[in-house]
């Protein structure tokens, strides 16, 4: 932020690029749309003016202590309260020209993997936990979360989205039949 001249100004610019896509596709956000789960009014504001209706799960920043059972005191329950997100608490069918369906893991929520699927639905798994890879990880970071560690819990998903990690991460798991598309988008 303290290479920006005007920081929301910066974010506007991104936001802009994902509200023009957001005509054409669903927005589905892997948690973490606030720095910190009490944003003063001011960011909150913006969001509610700036961001596409979205897709969401909470990630440890927007949970107050990182505890979800009290998401309702904060800045992302203000955004599903405000109609800007919907919260994936439970398995969710998105309907348009190709059918999916989300399955959420928010912060603290283990994946876990699906049973065989009964419809022809694209199965997505939606999770904020970290997911590394030898370009991406860091100095000690946790063997169980390598994307190697995910590919026995990623069993009957499609695709996974991750967040917590801002680093890029784009990979296919497998190959064949079994095959799952997992990406992390980063930051902006």
């Amino acid at each position: 932020r303290s290479r920006e001249a005007d920081w929301l100004t910066t974010q506007d610019y991104y936001l802009k690029q994902l509200r023009r896509l957001s005509h054409k596709l669903p927005v589905v956000c892997a948690g973490d749309i606030f720095h910190k789960w009490n944003s003063p009014p001011e960011l909150i504001n913006f969001a509610i003016d700036q961001l596409p209706f979205m897709y969401a799960i909470p990630g440890q920043h927007d949970l107050p202590y990182h505890n979800l059972a009290e998401i309702h005191k904060s800045a992302y329950w203000t955004l599903v309260q405000a109609g800007k997100i919907h919260d994936l608490d439970v398995p969710t069918e998105v309907r348009g020209d190709s059918p999916f369906r989300l399955h959420p893991f928010p912060w603290g929520k283990q994946v876990t993997p699906l049973g065989e699927p009964h419809d022809l639905l694209l199965e997505v798994c939606v999770s904020h936990s970290l997911i590394w890879t030898e370009k991406t990880g860091y100095p000690g970071a946790p063997p169980d979360q390598r994307l190697k560690a995910y590919k026995k819990k990623l069993r009957g998903y499609d695709v996974a989205l991750f967040g917590d990690n801002h680093k890029p991460v784009s990979h296919n798991l497998d190959k064949g039949l079994d095959s799952v598309t997992v990406f992390n988008p980063g930051g902006f």
